[in-house]
């Protein structure tokens, strides 16, 4: 009996363990969003794929501004 008992004592530590990690995880970003905004953490740099979005995102913008500058001079040039 003192087999099981031990064996089951070693399984419900793990079992805390990794319940421990998994709420860490979970909340790891809420608690550096937190942390950010006390200012006791420097806010995250963007990494690579954000910034490349963010170039997209600057470029579709100008090229939108751009065709529709190009779409009006044309269709007063037609008038």
């Amino acid at each position: 009996m003192n087999k099981h008992f031990h064996d089951s004592l070693y399984y419900a530590k793990r079992a805390g363990k990794h319940a421990t990690l998994g709420v860490r995880e979970t909340l790891r970003p809420h608690l550096t969003a937190l942390r950010v905004r006390l200012g006791r953490e420097p806010a995250p740099e963007p990494d690579r794929l954000e910034r490349v979005q963010t170039g997209l995102e600057r470029l579709e913008q100008t090229t939108e501004r751009r065709v529709r500058s190009v779409g009006s001079v044309l269709e007063r040039r037609v008038r």
